[in-house]
């Protein structure tokens, strides 16, 4: 909770915290009455700490309190009480007065007892110089009795009663603070979490990139194997590469408390790394390690790091992690695993980074044909481009060959399953791609693009609107950085007619480093649900091939949007549209781009026309993509009238759609009677 000042403690005019008195008046904090020289904002932090005793005081509460109407970061918070604790002489690794609760703020774990008069003050000070001298307080001082009868006069039963309380919540607070001290291995959750994010090449050529990314990676899959430890899976802390991000704003996007960066430098096979272990609140460095070693012994090495890391989570951090356990190599071919390297980090999401990540797989596994990683990669890559629509020979057929290779050496390989989920997605085995799915996510239950890959390829285009969402939702949470996780969300609320999410998730997608037809797909869709038919037709005309712009495309696409003002354009409008859908560039317009066609048929009740679109997009049998992303079109708010047309059944039969709704439920909105859909 944020804590606020009680009605009591604003009027007290001085505070006992144990040894410490702190006088609110003249600003002072004593201890033994030497003054400890504790002034402007480092007086004011103690007072809310005080104030707020024993609850809690967000990060928030202390800018609004201390800071007021000045814009600082939680770092200017962090450092403020680092300087209030030596001070104190407090020590961060067994604090006394000064509390942190990570990622949350900070509280007093002793007791604080308010006091409303000089007199109580004196009385407390006497009382605490006596106690340490182990003399009576009765006996410090003959003036003694009468004053602290006096200061029991003043105060009246209801002051008593409040300082019972606080003194009775200071000794749980007391009694809290022991066992924490106790049990410091019991700390929250949050602190075992790191993400380990890309490293910087130094080795002064760029073509040695896939070094860093390539360690940083293999740290993240041999942390990932440590129980207790939060790791954050490589497409999530990736996406950051290349993005100039603090590393605290990096730890908060995906909620952990500690990052590990590093360098990589070379020269022949000799190798130097250097990491270290960031407090991702505070920004300062926990632990740093360089090691020399040669390449061959990179495997080791990779293992040494880790259980490093660990170790520093214990010492540093008093957090009791188990030992990290020495992984299996991924190959024991050495060529290999740079060729391998080298294919991971080359991909920018264009066909020709493809291809060439295909080729330095296929250079690895000419040197080690049972690297399951690689035919792990070589999958992924193939299905890309089948789904992107590229004419890729054997694609299909290749990629669930490498897919099911890989998993037959390493059935742990939660990519490889997720290739296969889309495959049978794409052929519209829709039962068999949720389970490769689920298996898929459950492998790796910290890849964000994993849960949105299964909304996006699976729920999405069955309907399952509410499912995909939740999903997608999930996603974008591990993976917040990245691109396509952002797109698909973006896709999943603009089929549910949630445009505004939409639009918010297409900006974020570009963001992110999503292709930009995506955002102008869904910015055509939200322009023309608002009515604003010249800007739905700019967005939408920014979706199609080349030819198509060149054979008159976009005068066909202003047409049909300015029909939407004018019913009049209409017939015009339709002719316009059908004659576009049968160019021949018309095969390679973006998926996304043929979806504002669908819209606009579904908004001309032209159903014939959109049957027939569809029928063309999804030829039975599946295995061409990329146009599954355009089946979610069918459950787009416009397209209800053909969702009640008699062809939309016969469509969705087609697609296979029916077995696999009897088995999860029907898409949102519809209903299932005797295995017949009847949507609402």
């Amino acid at each position: 909770m944020n804590a606020e000042p009680t009605p009591s403690a604003t009027v007290a005019s001085y505070y006992r915290v144990d040894d410490l008195l702190i006088d609110v008046r003249s600003r002072k904090v004593t201890r033994n009455d030497v003054d400890l020289a504790i002034a402007g904002l480092s007086f004011d932090l103690l007072l809310a700490l005080v104030r707020a005793a024993p609850d809690l005081v967000s990060f928030d509460a202390l800018l609004d309190q201390v800071w007021p109407g000045v814009v600082v970061g939680p770092d200017v918070v962090t450092q403020r009480v680092k300087l209030l604790r030596q001070a104190l002489s407090d020590s961060a690794e067994d604090p006394r007065y000064i509390l942190v609760v990570r990622g949350h703020g900070y509280r007093m774990p002793i007791g604080v007892v308010p006091l409303a008069s000089a007199s109580c003050a004196v009385v407390t000070t006497h009382s605490k110089v006596a106690e340490s001298r182990s003399v009576p307080a009765a006996a410090a001082s003959d003036d003694e009795p009468s004053a602290a009868a006096t200061c029991s006069v003043v105060q009246n039963r209801r002051w008593l009663l409040v300082a019972t309380v606080v003194l009775i919540i200071g000794a749980a607070g007391l009694w809290w603070g022991v066992e924490y001290a106790r049990n410091r291995a019991v700390k929250n959750p949050l602190q075992a979490s790191i993400a380990v994010i890309p490293f910087a090449n130094l080795t002064g050529d760029p073509s040695k990139e896939y070094l860093s990314d390539g360690l940083a990676e293999e740290m993240i899959h041999a942390l990932a194997q440590v129980p207790g430890l939060k790791v954050p899976a490589r497409t999530s802390s990736f996406a950051y590469k290349g993005r100039n991000i603090d590393i605290r704003g990096i730890a908060q996007d995906l909620g952990v408390s500690t990052i590990l960066e590093g360098s990589v430098q070379s020269a022949g096979a000799h190798i130097r790394i250097t990491a270290q272990l960031v407090d991702a609140q505070s920004g300062y460095q926990i632990w740093s390690q360089s090691y020399d070693r040669q390449f061959g012994d990179i495997f080791k090495l990779e293992d040494e790091l880790a259980g490093a890391v660990v170790q520093a989570f214990r010492t540093s951090l008093r957090v009791n992690l188990p030992d990290s356990t020495p992984r299996r190599s991924p190959t024991q071919n050495l060529d290999a695993y740079q060729f391998y390297l080298q294919a991971q980090s080359i991909v920018n999401g264009a066909p020709q980074s493809y291809l060439a990540a295909i080729a330095l797989y296929d250079e690895a596994l000419t040197h080690d044909p049972k690297f399951a990683r690689a035919l792990e990669g070589r999958a992924f890559m193939r299905t890309a481009l089948v789904w992107q629509g590229y004419p890729l020979a054997h694609g299909f057929v290749d990629a669930q060959q490498d897919a099911e290779l890989a998993l037959m050496l390493d059935p742990s390989l939660a990519e490889a399953k997720a290739v296969l989920g889309t495959l049978n997605a794409l052929r519209s085995d829709w039962h068999q791609a949720e389970a490769d799915f689920l298996s898929a996510i459950a492998a790796d239950p910290t890849d964000g693009v994993l849960r949105v890959q299964y909304a996006g390829s699976v729920l999405l285009p069955t309907g399952q609107l509410r499912k995909a969402h939740a999903e997608a939702v999930d996603g974008q949470r591990l993976a917040p950085g990245s691109g396509f996780t952002a797109s698909i969300l973006a896709l999943v609320d603009q089929a549910m007619g949630r445009s505004q999410d939409a639009l918010k998730f297409a900006d974020l997608s570009i963001d992110r480093g999503a292709a930009p037809t995506e955002r102008e797909a869904v910015f055509a869709i939200a322009a023309a649900r608002r009515g604003d038919y010249k800007q739905a037709a700019d967005h939408a005309v920014k979706t199609l091939p080349s030819a198509l712009l060149a054979s008159g495309g976009a005068e066909m696409v202003r047409l049909a949007c300015s029909a939407l003002g004018d019913p009049t354009q209409q017939p015009a409008a339709l002719h316009a549209l059908d004659g576009l859908t049968q160019a021949a560039a018309w095969k390679n317009a973006d998926s996304l781009g043929r979806q504002f066609v669908l819209y606009l048929f579904a908004k001309f009740s032209a159903l014939e026309s959109l049957n027939n679109e569809m029928y063309q997009m999804f030829p039975a049998g599946g295995t061409t993509g990329p146009d599954i992303v355009a089946v979610g079109s069918l459950w787009l708010p416009e397209m209800r009238a053909f969702r009640q047309d008699p062809r939309f059944k016969a469509l969705v039969s087609r697609l296979k759609m029916t077995d696999y709704w009897t088995e999860y439920g029907p898409p949102d909105g519809c209903d299932l009677k005797d295995t017949e859909l009847v949507c609402r």
